[in-house]
């Protein structure tokens, strides 16, 4: 040994050199469940609104303007007046309702997900599979909606609403209603792909806390 080598604890007789134990780091959990989770209780809360708010709240402001009109011409505000899309009629207040339930069904599987709780998956499921049947449905509705609305026009040519060009605009209307079924199906053709195809569950994965 050269006299600038240093020496060893073996070649002074003792134990040979340990290695520092090595730690291992638990993998991260998947983020993908909080994201899935805030996408969810966001639409839910739009279609609440949407379903509630806008379709429930829309009919009534719009009977409530016509009826202004009506009585600002000094014309009688009576049922020949009012066209059918603005009746509360059973199908309008149970698609209203049902809407609200299926949007409750979504945040509550958002909020679900955001928890990593394994019930989200089959929440999520039961939703799209809900919410396409709706969205199906709705869409025959308003088709067979708009179809009443022409034929209340043609029924009544002397109604204000038809004499003063208020009934306009049903091709646009009808364009909008296939543009609106095709985005509300976007988040629930995703959950089928992404619950039901790819079989994700937003409990694996979590750390034991959790």
């Amino acid at each position: 040994m050269s006299d600038f080598e240093p020496e060893t604890q073996s070649d002074l007789g003792g134990a040979p050199p340990v290695d520092p134990p090595q730690i291992e780091l638990e993998t991260p959990p998947p983020g993908w469940p909080k994201v899935v989770g805030i996408i969810s209780l966001a639409w839910g809360a739009l279609g609440l609104t949407c379903g509630l708010i806008a379709r429930i709240g829309g009919i009534g402001i719009g009977r409530w303007g016509i009826g202004q009109a009506l009585k600002a011409e000094g014309l009688p505000v009576d049922d020949t007046q009012i066209p059918p899309m603005l009746d509360f009629t059973p199908v309008v207040i149970g698609g209203a309702l049902g809407g609200a339930v299926v949007s409750s069904l979504l945040i509550a599987a958002g909020v679900m997900c955001m928890g990593r709780k394994s019930v989200a998956r089959p929440l999520h499921l039961s939703y799209a599979f809900v919410t396409i049947l709706f969205l199906v449905i709705a869409f025959v509705l308003g088709m067979q909606s708009q179809a009443e609305m022409q034929q209340w026009i043609t029924d009544h040519p002397d109604a204000w609403m038809v004499e003063n060009g208020q009934t306009g605009g049903q091709q646009s209307n009808m364009i909008l209603g296939i543009i609106m079924t095709a985005i509300f199906c976007i988040w629930p053709l995703f959950c089928i792909f992404w619950f039901g195809a790819l079989g994700k569950k937003p409990e694996i994965g979590k750390p034991d806390y959790i």
